[in-house]
């Protein structure tokens, strides 16, 4: 017996040769088009409406060769994409830590600056500086030229709905001049900057911005308060 989309594209035509065919073909059941094996899922229930269970469930679909190679093409998929955002995610994680390691230390990217004065009068003028609006900050520990500072608040950064806060502490070096060590000399500041949500919550160190501004501006200021007091 032809399928029932055949009969209904073939009946006008064969209206005209046998005008009884269309009622017998409206009184006989349709079947389906599709074969009619057993699903391999017999415990699945089949619509009773539609007999036709879904074409997955075919045997021809579910060779194991196919299955399996479907398998391997998305394993492949998957290994080839997704190391690289990790890969990346981890090298930018691994810089940043080092970038923040490396604030608190000696830099050779940080500027240095030059002062006529000899290396025990910068030493002191720094400590005047940081104990002077608008610092106003003491000095932690002071060994062979290199003041430690306390933390200095900060506002930080603005995420969603409120700024952060951020502290920082600066470490000033002061270095006596190799053409004339007691006549020259030079200061080099670093800074560690840490952040947190709110007072309740733990400082964490600032890794996402870049706070070696706020070390530039102090070496600044004492570089301009030294030659002040060299000039008189």
């Amino acid at each position: 017996m032809m399928p029932s989309f055949f009969l209904r594209v073939l009946r006008p035509l064969r209206a005209f040769r046998d005008p009884s065919s269309i009622q017998n073909e409206q009184n006989e059941p349709t079947k389906s088009p599709f074969p009619t094996q057993k699903p391999i899922f017999p415990h699945i229930p089949q619509n009773q409406t539609n007999p036709t269970p879904p074409i997955f469930l075919y045997p021809d679909h579910a060779n194991p060769r196919t299955l399996l190679a479907m398998i391997k093409h998305t394993l492949l998929t998957l290994a080839l994409l997704t190391p690289a955002p990790f890969l990346a995610g981890c090298s930018d994680t691994a810089d940043r830590a080092n970038a923040a390691r490396m604030n608190i230390t000696d830099n050779p990217n940080f500027h240095r600056y030059d002062v006529a004065l000899p290396p025990h009068e910068l030493l002191a003028v720094a400590q005047r500086v940081l104990s002077s609006p608008p610092y106003s900050i003491a000095v932690t520990s002071t060994n062979k030229g290199t003041l430690t500072t306390d933390w200095k608040p900060y506002q930080g950064a603005y995420h969603i709905v409120r700024y952060w806060q951020e502290r920082t502490r600066f470490q000033v070096a002061i270095y006596p001049d190799f053409d004339d060590p007691t006549g020259h000399s030079s200061l080099r500041v670093t800074q560690e900057t840490q952040t947190r949500a709110s007072d309740q919550g733990t400082w964490v160190t600032l890794l996402d911005e870049d706070r070696s501004d706020r070390a530039a501006d102090l070496a600044l200021t004492i570089q301009k308060s030294a030659q002040a007091q060299s000039a008189h």
